[in-house]
C-alpha cells in the first residue's frame, strides 16, 4: 500500500517508502480514524526529513482510497535498546467539520440528507464569515435519500457541526463522508447508504456471513439492552404571541404583543410492559424562531411554530434521544480475505447483509457500521462490525455534558 502525503493546500508532499504498519478504520455514521506506526531513519538528516513530512496538519492518502486523514498526534519513542519508531494518528477529513460550531440559529425540515448538507454549507462552505470557510470544501453530489427530520439550534447554546451532523446520520440511517478528490484539488462532502444486500431481498446480490461459508475466520456477537430506553417523554415550552389593544382615556388604541409560555409534551415510542424502558428529555427546542432579520427600528424579527409544528420538533428530539439508547446487537469479525465475497466489490461500508451462525442459532440483517484496514509486511487483515456496538464510557460521558 503506498502513502503519499500532502500539505493542507494538497499540495504532495513525499511517499512513505517503508513503514511498519497501518490502520485505516472507515466509519458510516461519524468520521473514521487512522494510525501509522514507522521506523525512524538512522541518520539524522532522514529522521528529521521524516518528521517534517509527517507533521501535525498534514494529509494522509492511501493510494486509491476514496478518503484521506489528517494527522492531529505524532509520538517519536526510543526504547531502551535506542530503536526509535514514530507513531502517528489521526482522522480521516469528516473530521474537519468538527472544528466548526453551527454558528446561526437554525430550523430546518426536509430529509436527512438536505439537512446536514445545509448545515455543512452554512458553516464550512459558505458562511457569512469568510473566516469559516473550510479551504476547498465543497458539496457532492446527491443520493436521494427520503428519510426526514427536524433540526433546531438549541435554544440556549449552539451545537458543534461534527457531533450536529454525527446526531442527525445515526438517527436517519445514513452515512457521511469527505471524498478526496486529488485530480481537481477539491473535498467533497456527500451524505451515502449503502446497498442491500440481505438474503431476503432480489435487488442486489446477496452478501451472507458466516463460518459454514468460510468467508469468516473469528466472530464475536453482542446482545445488550443494558442502556436500552424505547420510549420517551419530552417536555418543553411551546411559546406563542399574544396581541392585546388597550384604549386610553383619549380614545386613542395601542395594539402590544407579548409572549406567552406553555409547557407542553410529547411522546415517542409505543412499547408496553417489561418491554418498556422509559426516558425522560428536558428539550431546549423552541418555537420561537430568529428570523436573523430586524424591523425599522432594529428590533429583531421572530417567526413562530404552530403547536403541532412544535410538538413534532419534540417528538424529534426524543427519536435522536432514543437512537443513542438502542438495543445493541452487533457482530465484530475478522474477514476471510480468500473468501467467496470480495471487499468492495460484493460488500462494502454501508451495505445492509446478513449475517449468520447455525452454532449460535443467530441469523442478523444489519448494516456494515465499520471496517478496520490493518496493512502490515506478511499482508493486509479486515475486522468489520455489523451493527451499532456497545457504547463506550466515553461516549455516555459525551451525552450526559452534551
Amino acid at each position: 500500500m503506498e502513502i503519499y502525503l500532502f500539505d493542507r493546500t494538497l499540495h504532495m508532499l513525499g511517499m512513505l517508502e517503508a513503514y511498519t504498519s497501518l490502520q485505516w478504520v472507515r466509519r458510516f455514521y461519524k468520521p473514521g480514524e487512522f494510525e501509522l506506526v514507522m521506523p525512524i531513519p538512522a541518520a539524522d538528516t532522514d529522521a528529521a526529513s521524516l518528521l517534517t513530512l509527517l507533521q501535525k496538519e498534514n494529509i494522509v492518502w492511501p493510494k486509491g482510497k476514496d478518503e484521506a486523514g489528517v494527522i492531529d498526534y505524532t509520538h517519536p519513542e526510543m526504547d531502551d535498546k535506542g530503536q526509535e519508531t514514530l507513531d502517528i494518528k489521526g482522522t480521516f477529513l469528516t473530521g474537519y467539520l468538527g472544528r466548526r460550531i453551527v454558528w446561526d440559529n437554525l430550523y430546518l425540515t426536509g430529509t436527512a440528507e438536505s439537512m446536514m448538507r445545509t448545515l455543512v454549507d452554512k458553516n464550512a462552505v459558505s458562511p457569512s464569515d469568510s473566516g469559516r470557510v473550510i479551504p476547498m470544501l465543497s458539496l457532492g453530489n446527491t443520493h436521494g435519500i427520503a428519510d426526514t427530520g427536524i433540526y433546531q439550534t438549541p435554544d440556549d447554546g449552539r451545537d458543534n457541526l461534527g457531533d450536529a451532523l454525527n446526531t442527525l446520520a445515526a438517527a436517519a440511517d445514513v452515512g457521511q463522508h469527505i471524498l478526496f478528490d486529488l485530480p481537481n484539488k477539491s473535498l467533497k462532502y456527500e451524505v451515502w447508504r449503502g446497498l442491500n444486500r440481505t438474503v431476503g431481498q432480489s435487488e442486489n446480490p446477496r452478501a451472507i456471513f458466516c463460518r459454514e461459508y468460510e468467508n469468516v475466520l473469528t466472530q464475536e456477537y453482542s446482545d445488550s439492552n443494558d442502556d436500552l430506553r424505547n420510549v420517551a417523554l419530552v417536555n418543553g415550552k411551546f411559546t406563542y404571541p399574544v396581541t392585546t389593544q388597550k384604549t386610553d382615556s383619549d380614545g386613542n388604541v395601542t395594539t402590544e404583543t407579548t409572549d406567552v409560555e406553555e409547557a407542553v409534551a410529547a411522546t415517542v415510542g409505543t412499547a408496553s410492559g417489561l418491554d418498556r424502558c422509559e426516558a425522560y428529555v428536558s428539550s431546549d427546542s423552541s418555537s420561537k424562531i430568529d428570523t436573523g432579520a430586524q424591523d425599522g427600528d432594529g428590533n429583531t424579527i421572530y417567526t413562530y411554530l404552530s403547536k403541532s409544528d412544535f410538538l413534532n420538533l419534540l417528538a424529534q428530539d426524543g427519536t435522536k434521544e432514543l437512537a443513542q439508547h438502542a438495543e445493541v446487537q452487533s457482530f465484530s469479525s475478522t474477514i476471510n480475505l480468500y473468501g467467496n465475497l470480495s471487499y468492495q466489490t460484493d460488500w462494502d461500508l454501508g451495505d445492509s447483509v446478513t449475517f449468520f451462525s447455525r452454532r449460535w442459532g443467530l441469523q442478523l440483517d444489519t448494516r456494515i457500521t465499520e471496517v478496520k484496514e490493518t496493512y502490515e509486511e506478511n499482508g493486509m487483515t479486515l475486522d468489520v462490525t455489523f451493527g451499532n456496538d456497545l457504547p463506550t464510557l466515553l461516549d455516555k460521558i459525551k451525552r450526559v455534558v452534551k
